[in-house]
């Protein structure tokens, strides 16, 4: 997934699904979407089913990225 933002917009949502992927009974992240201060919404990449979660990103605060693995 990619997407680009404007030289001005931050990300100040990022939300989504996590749940069991197969039989393992391993939580997995389903879902992500990612809302911007100048109102865009990227997303959902992915199915949006199982556990909601959702961080909003306070002001002066920085999003860096995902570390996992699969």
């Amino acid at each position: 997934m990619q997407f680009n933002l404007l030289s001005w917009e931050t990300l100040t949502v990022v939300k989504g699904y996590y749940g069991p992927l197969g039989n393992d009974g391993i939580d997995v992240v389903l879902s992500l979407t990612f809302v911007t201060d100048g109102g865009d919404t990227y997303g959902p990449f992915g199915r949006e089913s199982g556990t909601p979660f959702c961080f909003n990103i306070r002001n002066g605060v920085h999003f860096w990225g995902f570390h996992g693995y699969s």
